[in-house]
């Protein structure tokens, strides 16, 4: 299931409610790598990594 997510991400653009689509790909592949949801704790993550 993770490889399809990932692969159905690959053309995604941004958008107002996701974000950008670098920026989904990259909260994705953390979270399903560490197997946990507080690895994905975007609140107290750097701008840099949310926008």
């Amino acid at each position: 299931m993770y490889a399809y997510h990932v692969q159905n991400l690959v053309g995604i653009e941004d958008a107002t409610t996701y974000g950008k689509g670098a920026t989904v790909r990259y909260w994705l592949k953390r979270g399903f790598a560490a197997g946990d949801p507080g690895s994905c704790d975007t609140w107290s993550a750097s701008s840099a990594k949310v926008s």
